[in-house]
């Protein structure tokens, strides 16, 4: 499989889309992470890891990214995209 293996990080990972990314992903053998602003509130299915961190803030940023094969960027269209 070709997430077999590999760490993928999923932005929008606790909504109604991101969710599904997440659960295909683990289906398919990732080590899925899902960056969330609180990690003990994030409601992740078993073998999906939070991982704390704000994309305004890139200081909680630098080590999310470490050893990441992909990345799912789920961006709500906003003023801010």
């Amino acid at each position: 499989m070709i997430f077999e293996g590999k760490t993928i990080l999923v932005t929008g990972g606790t909504g109604t889309v991101g969710s599904q990314v997440v659960a295909q992903l683990l289906a398919r053998g990732a080590e899925v992470r899902v960056l969330t602003r609180d990690p003990g509130k994030a409601r992740l299915p078993e073998g999906a890891t939070a991982v704390a961190g704000n994309r305004l803030d890139i200081a909680t940023l630098k080590t999310v990214f470490t050893d990441v094969d992909g990345v799912f960027l789920l961006n709500a269209v906003s003023q801010t995209e």
